[in-house]
This record gives C-alpha cells, sequence and structure tokens, in this order.
C-alpha cells in the first residue's frame, strides 16, 4: 500500500534576482512500513521536500498524498490535523526549549493538546530504548548534540505518527535504532541526509540532484 505518494513536483523559490528552481517534476513512492532515504547535498532542496510533504509549503504544481489525504488539495486547518495525528517530524528546525527539562520539553505538546493524560508509561519504553533514561530531569542545553536529537526523536514518536519524516540526523547509532523501531513496528520512515554512509543505512535510497530524484 502506497503511504506516500508524489506525482510530478515542481518548487521555485524567488531569490534576489530570479526564481530558482528547487524541485522539478520530482516523483516519490514509499510504501507503507518501508524506510526509505533521501541522500542529497543541497539543503534547501531536501528542505523544501519535507516541507513541501508535511504541507508547510505550496509547490507550484504537482500532487501530495500521504495515507488516504492529498495534501495539495487540504485547507490550513485539515493539513495541521494531518501532521498532528499522522506525522512525527524530527528536525533541528522544530527547536526544543534549551532552558526546560527532556520531561518538560516532551510534555508541552501534551499540555497543550489539554488531554492532560499521563505519559510516564509511555516515555520510560522509549528513554530505555534510546538510553536516555539518566537524562530525564536536565536540561535541554546541557545535552550533546546527540542527545538533543534523540529527545526530538521521542518527542516524534510521543506522537504515536504512522509516518516519520526526519531531516539530517547527525547521529549514527540513533539513527539505526530508529530504523530498528521502525521496522518493527511497522512505521513508515523517511528521511533526508548529506552523509552517504548514513544515506546506505536505510532498505531504500533514493539520490536528490538537481531539484530530480534518482535511484540509488
Amino acid at each position: 500500500m502506497k503511504h506516500i505518494q508524489v506525482n510530478d513536483l515542481t518548487v521555485r523559490q524567488r531569490n534576489r534576482f530570479k526564481k530558482e528552481i528547487l524541485l522539478q517534476d520530482l516523483k516519490l513512492t514509499v510504501r507503507h512500513g518501508e524506510n526509505v532515504s533521501i541522500f542529497g547535498r543541497k539543503k534547501t532542496e531536501t528542505e523544501a521536500l519535507i516541507d513541501c510533504l508535511v504541507g508547510m509549503k505550496k509547490p507550484i504544481s504537482g500532487e501530495i498524498t500521504i495515507g488516504k489525504h492529498t495534501m495539495t488539495s487540504l485547507n490550513e486547518e485539515e493539513i495541521a490535523d494531518v501532521r498532528r495525528n499522522e506525522i512525527g517530524i524530527i528536525s533541528a528546525r522544530v527547536p526544543l526549549i534549551q532552558e526546560y527539562s527532556v520531561e518538560r520539553n516532551l510534555n508541552i505538546n501534551n499540555l497543550i493538546s489539554k488531554k492532560q493524560k499521563d505519559i510516564q508509561e509511555e516515555l520510560m519504553p522509549l528513554f530505555h530504548y534510546f538510553n536516555v533514561e539518566n537524562k530525564r530531569k536536565e536540561k535541554v542545553q546541557h545535552l550533546t548534540t546527540a542527545e538533543q536529537e534523540t529527545v526530538r526523536i521521542i518527542r516524534a514518536l510521543l506522537a504515536k505518527p504512522s509516518i516519520l519524516m526526519m531531516e539530517a540526523p547527525s547521529h549514527v547509532d540513533g539513527l539505526q535504532k530508529l530504523i530498528h523501531y521502525a521496522w518493527g513496528r511497522q512505521l513508515t520512515f523517511l528521511y533526508t541526509t548529506e552523509d552517504w554512509e548514513r544515506a546506505k543505512l536505510a532498505h531504500g535510497m533514493l539520490h536528490l540532484k538537481d531539484g530530480r530524484l534518482y535511484e540509488g
């Protein structure tokens, strides 16, 4: 079953002098439960693709389908609902609050949603799996880059998404653990990277170059 489907996606970006094509007639298919990497040297291209997939950027043309939802046909409220309920986004562009503890950061979405549920039973297995039990009470600003990335991973998983999207993973061990976690639970996992070795860890790999996707 196709979980992510992109057809003929074209995205342009205006700079000071002209409109630059970031993505051109791009096609992408990721099936349910697959994990796929997209290797690309240009951050502007990989970020544009993720932004389009999660509905944060409007393409000039093309169609994006996430599960049963045609994202390019939805309004902003509907797109936000899909993001909130079906997509886990792991990105340094979605910041943690540095002055808060790890647990407080992870509780923020719970407080915003007003569900007021106790998430400790869900947190502890994730802390254990990603080996950060001893960091629960620490302020984020005292964590290493790898540990902060792990907190962002846990934050995304707490929402129980069916699709995970990750930008530029910096920690190989954490990425391997996440690939294993997603595969074991049949979560669809798509990540972008500028690092060839990290790209090869996925079960499927695509190369984004000059706005187009190529196999391998």
